[in-house]
């Protein structure tokens, strides 16, 4: 548990506290001035704390803990965040993040720590917000994040659709969807993103056809798995009703071989039989296929 002079510290800027042991809720009265706060990996509980109604805040990274409940709308006020993880808990909602303003900037985050405690971010690069209980529909306005590269909203319970205006994500490199309830089409503008390098959308309730052109035509099958109603290609479905699927052809063609072999088979053992019973009974061929239609 956080206790003592650390939790009456008020000049405290930056905290690190990052992979401990820390558990039970993180008081409201911590640290109301810090600017960089690293609690993950701990087993802190509860709400996220109120203490983050404070502007000074610009990165906030609480993964891997067990904090549950909703975003809370003092999170989503906070105009100077750049860098924020939430991954990895229990929380549930988003209740207010699609009001989240992340800035417009450019800068390196490559080592958040690597930057004088003037802190000129003004753009969020990545944010991971997987393995939680959201739900609802993803926010377009994540769609306006221009500076991101990587968005992770896998292992969730977010339903609706893939927001058509995350083509607006031109530096983006990195989505991944996997695990949720999204349905519906893939934007076909998404393969206007020309530095996707990551695409999962695995195990939804998405249908269509998969777009083609662009980077996003570039993914194996892999990346779409669990869609049972995609079609086209990577996957092995026809997109025209009035068509079979190659897999139906496949089988088809397989059933039909079978067939063949069997048959051909059939009529090796007859012919093998014909010949036996001409040896054993030392007769004409014309006179034993008389005997053999006789007993017919």
């Amino acid at each position: 548990m956080l206790s003592g002079d650390i939790i009456n510290s008020i000049s405290l800027v930056v905290l690190l506290l990052q992979d401990n042991n820390f558990s039970k809720d993180v008081p409201d009265t911590l640290l109301v001035n810090v600017n960089i706060l690293d609690l993950r990996n701990n087993r802190l509980s509860g709400h996220i704390p109120e203490f983050i109604n404070t502007q000074n805040i610009s990165i906030l990274l609480l993964r891997g803990n067990n904090f549950t409940g909703h975003i809370p709308h003092q999170l989503c006020g906070l105009s100077n965040i750049h860098l924020l993880d939430l991954a990895n808990n229990g929380l549930s909602g988003p209740s207010c993040l699609s009001n989240i303003s992340f800035g417009s900037g450019k800068e390196d985050t490559s080592n958040i720590y690597d930057f004088s405690f003037s802190l000129e971010l003004n753009s969020l690069q990545n944010t991971d917000l997987s393995q939680n209980e959201f739900s609802g529909d993803i926010p377009e306005e994540l769609g306006g994040l221009m500076e991101l590269h990587a968005l992770k909203l896998s292992h969730n319970y977010l339903s609706g659709v893939i927001p058509r205006c995350f083509s607006g994500l031109k530096t983006v490199e990195s989505l991944d969807f996997f695990f949720n309830g999204l349905h519906g089409e893939i934007p076909p503008q998404l393969s206007e993103l020309s530095n996707l390098g990551v695409f999962k959308v695995t195990y939804n309730n998405l249908s269509g056809v998969i777009p083609q052109g662009g980077h996003i035509s570039t993914f194996d099958a892999n990346s779409y798995l669990g869609n049972p109603f995609f079609c086209g290609k990577p996957t092995n479905k026809s997109c025209n009703s009035n068509e079979p699927d190659n897999e139906v052809e496949d089988d088809e063609y397989t059933v039909n071989m079978v067939s063949f072999y069997l048959q051909l088979m059939q009529q090796y053992f007859l012919e093998c039989l014909h010949l036996f019973l001409l040896i054993l009974l030392g007769a004409e061929p014309g006179s034993t296929w008389l005997m053999l239609s006789s007993t017919r």
